[in-house]
């Protein structure tokens, strides 16, 4: 039997919102235990699950949990009560998901918080956007306290429920998910009691808005990411000066390989037609996707020889062989002669139902990219725009492009980091609903072994609070400042 198709492994794009969970309903102890145990025996497929917490200490956590499964729950008490579990792992390919349907009815018969909110290093909290019709609070102010609980308390508990390696990355994942933690934090509600500083300090009950409203008022930017990410073409180029490109990738998860190829040859078809000198590539926002898609852009800017990982490590584990049996019709297969192969970065099926359980596949060669000859390939200034919100494909990415020196980076550190873990397995608990994502392979990017590091940028360029209130793209500025000095030294 032969699939037509190669099996490509995954960085992590968020992909668990699909079915319903059961809303609203308690399930009893008999089916919480079965998910329980099912959510806790894929652990084994982590490469390293105990790197920050022990294994005594784990298995502690796992069994003080499973003491409280004894009553019905709703599945969101579920989650809050299993999901530490996953992120004492802290990685953020291995995490736990309410579904999709089940948020969605909560935010359409509660409504959403109005603000946007930016979380500092420090962890500070802002309002840099609003939503709604209550204009009270001016936008900038900073939030001091929700509920009489202070920001940073409430950061604290939230933690818990998230799954990160850097608080950098955490951060927007808050951000993104507001209104979950205001959930998980808070309850059930309508409405919350904000204080907060601006010219002084203030309190203010903010009542939240309509899902519909939030959406409608989604700033220009954001709604034309969320359109190309829904349509399946995260990728938009634009001459932004004379001889100066902007390409953005919103996502590296591209699932119409037709359609890309065709964008990218296009498009550099158009740069040199535009005589395009200096070429920007922003990655901001991009969390992650396939490495194919890293390694078709990179043919396009390089000449060279390059990696688009150093090494991966896939563990063998009964739940990784589970997970792909339960794909395959018959487990008297020949694995040998499944075709999960032929692409340049797909996973080894064979090795993994034939070497030893916790032995580790290696692979280095599979990542190696010779040169390509491509029509237009573009030979001007490469500039690289990350940020903190760069995670998964987009930070190798990024860690490709400093490795064979392709141009400069410019921003901030990236989410993501030098050393990672992905190629998640996903599994719905049958009675909760809840998804979970378990990483299997340990990825190191290329150039790069040291651990719990992003991608630092050659030139680092960081938003004030009021530049995003302002909606002005400090970054882009600064780099085509850049741009402006190098062609007067160049001149000169």
């Amino acid at each position: 039997m032969q699939f037509k198709k190669p099996l490509v492994f995954l960085f992590s794009c968020f992909f668990f919102f699909m079915l319903s969970a059961q809303e609203g309903k308690l399930i009893p102890p008999k089916k919480l235990l079965k998910d329980f145990d099912l959510l806790t025996s894929i652990i084994e497929a982590h490469p390293a699950p105990y790197r920050h917490i022990s294994e005594k200490e784990l298995k502690a956590l796992i069994d003080s949990t499973r003491n409280l499964l004894n009553e019905p729950m709703e599945a969101l008490r579920f989650f809050k009560l299993t999901c530490p579990i996953y992120s004492a792992i802290k990685d953020g390919h291995t995490s736990m998901s309410m579904p999709a349907p089940w948020m969605k009815k909560y935010l359409k018969e509660n409504g959403m918080f109005p603000y946007k909110i930016y979380i500092t290093e420090e962890t500070r909290m802002y309002i840099i956007d609003n939503r709604g019709q209550d204009s009270t609070i001016a936008m900038g102010a900073e939030i001091l306290a929700l509920n009489a609980v202070p920001t940073a308390a409430f950061i604290k508990n939230i933690s818990s429920y998230i799954s990160y390696e850097q608080e950098i990355f955490r951060n927007t994942v808050i951000e993104n998910r507001f209104d979950l933690y205001l959930l998980l934090h808070f309850g059930e509600a309508t409405e919350i009691n904000l204080d907060y500083l601006s010219d002084a300090e203030h309190s203010h009950v903010v009542k939240y808005i309509s899902a519909k409203k939030w959406l409608e008022e989604l700033d220009a930017e954001e709604e034309l990411r969320r359109k190309r990410i829904a349509i399946g073409q995260p990728y938009q180029y634009t001459k932004i000066r004379d001889d100066v490109g902007l390409l953005k990738i919103y996502s590296f998860a591209i699932y119409n390989q037709n359609k890309y190829d065709g964008f990218l040859r296009k498009m550099f078809r158009q740069i040199r037609k535009d005589g395009v000198q200096s070429l920007i590539i922003d990655v901001r926002g991009n969390t992650g996707g396939y490495p194919k898609t890293v390694s078709d852009l990179l043919h396009c800017v390089s000449e060279r020889y390059f990696k688009t990982m150093a090494r991966s490590e896939m563990k063998v584990s009964e739940s990784y062989q589970e997970f792909f049996s339960n794909m395959i019709p018959s487990r008297n297969l020949s694995y040998s002669g499944i075709q999960f192969l032929s692409g340049r970065h797909s996973i080894d099926i064979n090795a993994l139902f034939t070497k030893e359980v916790d032995s580790f596949i290696t692979e280095e060669s599979k990542f190696n990219e010779p040169p390509e000859e491509t029509y237009n390939e573009f030979t001007g200034d490469l500039y690289l725009l990350t940020d903190r919100r760069s995670f998964s494909a987009s930070s190798s990415f990024a860690a490709t492009f400093r490795c064979y020196q392709l141009g400069l980076i410019i921003g901030s550190e990236t989410g993501g980091t030098k050393i990672f873990h992905a190629n998640s397995m996903y599994k719905k608990l049958p009675h909760s609903g809840i998804y979970c994502g378990m990483a299997t392979t340990r990825l190191y990017t290329a150039c790069f072994y040291e651990e719990d590091e992003g991608i630092k940028p050659d030139l680092e360029v960081k938003p004030t609070v009021q530049e995003l209130v302002a909606k002005r793209d400090a970054v882009l500025d600064y780099t085509l400042r850049v741009i402006n000095k190098v062609k007067k030294m160049r001149k000169e």
